[in-house]
């Protein structure tokens, strides 16, 4: 059942190191805070200091049809 989500943020704490790791190896997530500036700013008005990362439902699409090529050909 597809949803009409066109985007997902994640927010990651800046002191987080190993998050901040892990969505880098997630090659789907972008860096977003300079495309979504208020919902950066947003995030950030507290005392925590936050990472903002998207990721469009376009390149997650797109990440699992690769995926499946991929186990597909190690099938055959």
């Amino acid at each position: 059942m597809e949803k009409e989500i066109e985007v997902v943020f994640l927010k990651v704490n800046k002191v987080n190191e190993r998050s901040l790791n892990a969505m880098k190896k997630i090659e789907y997530a972008v860096h977003a805070s300079d495309h979504y500036p208020h919902i950066y700013e947003q995030i950030n008005q507290g005392p925590k200091a936050y990472e903002l990362f998207a990721i469009y439902k376009d390149a997650f699409i797109f990440h699992l049809h690769e995926q499946e090529q991929v186990y597909d050909e190690l099938e055959a």
